[in-house]
């Protein structure tokens, strides 16, 4: 019985230590997406111009002719740009960054104010898309984040974050996955590296909770595009 026991704690060590199934990391469909704002303030004749750089992050969700990305709807909104800037006057491009630190520009595809998403296109790469789960998180169930985070990732490294599934209210499914400016857009996937989730905002007064849409919301705006 003694063997059976010391047998039973080794096997628990090992996995702890290794890991009794690895999890499968989507890095090759993670991009980071940089929007460059021209800004022009003007007061009758006088027109000041300004740039603004905003980065957030996106998955690549297919490939077809072209390459088309998942993100936050708020990063591809000139509405909400607009009101954040100050102005009516801005011009936007947007540029997206893959896994070999390459860039390239893209353009709004589609747009879904209401839930907070956005597709941008670019040209085709060869990176492989994240596969898509079939149905919504578990409660409870540990989940894992690729982002950028005020701008921080490269060819050479990206933040890889984890939390757990912790319900829904009427706009949102929440996750207690860290998050800040720059994660806005980034995806939320399971063990296996399949996609549940997108993180679009997190709370301000405790930054450890993040929020993403709805699973079906995110499911039914990929429909036409998978």
């Amino acid at each position: 019985m003694k063997y059976i026991c010391a047998a039973i704690i080794l096997m628990f060590i090992i996995c702890n230590l290794c890991g009794c199934a690895s999890v499968q990391i989507p890095r090759q469909s993670f991009v980071r997406v940089a929007a460059e704002f021209t800004v022009n303030h003007c007061v009758e004749d006088h027109c000041l111009t300004d740039t603004k750089t905003s980065y957030a992050s996106g998955s690549i969700v297919a490939n077809k002719l072209k390459t088309y990305i998942l993100t936050a709807g708020h990063v591809c909104d000139m509405d909400y740009v607009k009101l954040q800037l100050k102005s009516d006057h801005i011009v936007a491009e947007y540029y997206i960054q893959d896994q070999n630190g390459i860039t390239f520009k893209a353009a709004v595809h589609k747009l879904d104010q209401e839930n907070d998403l956005c597709i941008l296109i670019t040209q085709r790469l060869g990176h492989r898309p994240i596969d898509i789960r079939d149905r919504g998180p578990d409660f409870g169930e540990k989940l894992y984040n690729l982002a950028s985070p005020v701008g921080l990732s490269s060819k050479t490294y990206v933040p890889l974050l984890e939390g757990r599934y912790s319900g829904f209210n009427q706009y949102a499914m929440v996750f207690t996955i860290p998050a800040i400016g720059g994660s806005s857009g980034s995806p939320v996937f399971d063990s296996h590296g399949r996609l549940v989730g997108m993180i679009m905002s997190v709370n301000r007064k405790f930054p450890m909770i993040s929020y993403s849409p709805h699973y079906h919301a995110i499911k039914d705006l990929l429909k036409g595009i998978i």
